[in-house]
This record gives C-alpha cells, sequence and structure tokens, in this order.
C-alpha cells in the first residue's frame, strides 16, 4: 500500500509516449496497469507488509526545495520521478534516482498545496494539484506560455487530494471537505458555469454536513471510488452509476451507487484529543487501494492504520498500531 495512493513497487518498463497519439499510450498504459495487477505474488505481498522489512528500511536521500512544509509526495508510473506538493504553493518534480530536482512549478495557487498526481500517459511532463484556496490546476512542466496551466475554481473549500484514471490520461478527479468529488473531462472545453460534481452528500435544504478527506480510483477496476469522510465513514462507488452534476452547487449522490460503506468500531470512550481539546471520534484522513484493487488501507486520525477487505464486504483485516505491530 501507499499511503499516497501511490505506489513504485512494480517491475516493467515504460516508454515515453505522446498521450495525443491513442493506440500507443493505450498500449503503454494497458502493459502497465497489468504490470501492476500482476507484480506481487501471494507470498510477497505478505513479505512486503511483514514489519521486520520496515525496520530494516533506511534513510537513503533528503530532498531539499521547498520552503515550507511538504503535506504530500506521489510517484510517477514507473517509479522514476517523485512529485512533492507544498504549504509554499509550489510543485517539485524529483529525480528518484539521483535525489536531483528537475523542475519547480511556481502555481496559481493562493495557499497549501495538499494534492498532487503526475498524470498518466505524459512522461511525468504534466501534474495536477489541489489546494487549501479550493482551486484545481493542470500544469505543463517544461512550458511557460500561458496554455501551461488549467484552472478550476469550481470547489467552495479545501482540496484535500486529486486522483486521475489509470488508463486515461484526459479524467481527473478531486475530493474537497466542501463535502463533494469533481471529475474532470481535460478533453472538453471549460465551462465556468459547470460545477462537475460526481458525488455530493450535502443538500443544499440541510444542516447536516459532511467533508472529504480522501478520494482514491482503484487502480485495477478503475470504475471504482473510495471516499473518505470525516463522519468516520469510507464509501466505495460505482462510478457507472453516477453522473456528472454541471447545475447546483449541492447535489446528493444517489444510495444505490454507494456499493460499500466501511467504519470500524471504535470504543464509545474513544475520542480524538488534540492539545488536551476532544474533537470527536477517530475519522479517516486518507484512503488507497492496494495494488491489486482488492483491499484499501485507510489511516485514522488519533487512532491507527486499517486495512479493509474488499472482497469481503469492507470486512476489517489488520489494524497497525502506533508501534507497527499487526492486530487482527
Amino acid at each position: 500500500f501507499g499511503l499516497d495512493s501511490a505506489d513504485n513497487r512494480w517491475n516493467g518498463s515504460f516508454s515515453c509516449f505522446n498521450p495525443m497519439q491513442s493506440s500507443e499510450w493505450m498500449h503503454n498504459l494497458l502493459v502497465l496497469q497489468q504490470s501492476r495487477a500482476t507484480s506481487l505474488t501471494h507470498s510477497q505481498s505478505h513479505i512486503f507488509k511483514h514489519p521486520v522489512l520496515s525496520r530494516r528500511l533506511e534513510q537513503s536521500a533528503v530532498l531539499r526545495g521547498h520552503r515550507e512544509c511538504v503535506n504530500r509526495i506521489s510517484w510517477s508510473e514507473n517509479g522514476d520521478h517523485l512529485l512533492s506538493g507544498s504549504d509554499d504553493a509550489t510543485i517539485c518534480v524529483w529525480n528518484a534516482a539521483n535525489a536531483k530536482l528537475e523542475s519547480q512549478l511556481t502555481t496559481e495557487h493562493k495557499a497549501n498545496i495538499f494534492g498532487v498526481r503526475f498524470i498518466p500517459g505524459t512522461c511525468c511532463k504534466q501534474v495536477v494539484s489541489g489546494g487549501l484556496d479550493g482551486l484545481v490546476q493542470v500544469s505543463y512542466v517544461e512550458r511557460t506560455d500561458d496554455a501551461s496551466v488549467s484552472c478550476f475554481d469550481v470547489h467552495r473549500d479545501a482540496v484535500k487530494t486529486v486522483d486521475v484514471e489509470p488508463l486515461n490520461p484526459f479524467l481527473i478527479f478531486s475530493s474537497s471537505e466542501d463535502g463533494t468529488v469533481r471529475q474532470f473531462d481535460l478533453r472538453v472545453p471549460h465551462d465556468p458555469s459547470s460545477h462537475y460534481i460526481l458525488i455530493g452528500l450535502n443538500p443544499s435544504n440541510s444542516s447536516f454536513h459532511v467533508s472529504f478527506k480522501s478520494a482514491a480510483i482503484n487502480p485495477v477496476k478503475s470504475h471504482q471510488i473510495l471516499v473518505a469522510a470525516d463522519d468516520g465513514r469510507i464509501r466505495l462507488y460505482d462510478r457507472r452509476m453516477l453522473q456528472v452534476s454541471n447545475g447546483a452547487r449541492t447535489s446528493t449522490t444517489p444510495d444505490i451507487a454507494c456499493v460499500l460503506s466501511m467504519v470500524p468500531r471504535f470504543d464509545s470512550q474513544r475520542r480524538f484529543l488534540y492539545q488536551g481539546l476532544i474533537l470527536g471520534y477517530p475519522f479517516p484522513t486518507h484512503v488507497a487501494f492496494s495494488n491489486d484493487g482488492e483491499r484499501c488501507v485507510a489511516p485514522y486520525s488519533g487512532e491507527g492504520v486499517y486495512v479493509f477487505d474488499l472482497r469481503s464486504n469492507g470486512q476489517l483485516e489488520t489494524k497497525c498500531e502506533a508501534d507497527d505491530r499487526p492486530q487482527n
């Protein structure tokens, strides 16, 4: 698992190609997808998640380039590059082999960047970001003209994560504390009057409010999307049952599209404490799929890290406490 929804532990090769040459980029992406799905055998997966392995990890490099704290990192498709987003509102592209900074992008974000991803099929030349200002931005790494940036200013609150569809370099997704997941199609001209709502849980006529903390696309079954919310639940949606709403800013997603809802059982006395203040029950701060798309992992605030088995109706598989000892 990679808690930034990316993982570079697959074996295979990936060549640069032009995303506009559809047959070529689709072939390469299919090869990449098959490599991800079959890269780890069952025995290997147990070895990788064993706590002994994590204790043997050593620091190989320190990457310095941001002026303020780093909020999110994300691997490229083949693990050659690393992307980072920071409170300084810049995005850094790093060469993972030599730990060198290749590019530092100045963005249109006015505040902290919380989500960054490479857009697939672009040879690490195109990235998407989301931030505290609610802005979603698509940037070209090596272009400085006016066409190098596309901005979507549709969220009413902070964007916590951005994600991409593995087999489609044109679809990007953003999750926000305004309680929506938005879907953007880069092949369609941006319409400032559209709101691109794919998932929404906050009706305009209700005081009920749910904030989304993270969303992730299944790397194998791309029609599935996971959403982590501050009500403690992780919801699995089938995108084939959803339609993008370009109308009102608030939209309620049909319950039928939510095929699975997962939440750990917490002690009734368990509360999330911060500097002595009771902030409520623990909630998932992030969510990610496993490489094979059959499990998901989520860290809960002030609690632990939970692994759910999606093949068994979301049954809790493992809980890891702060001391890294797995518990069944």
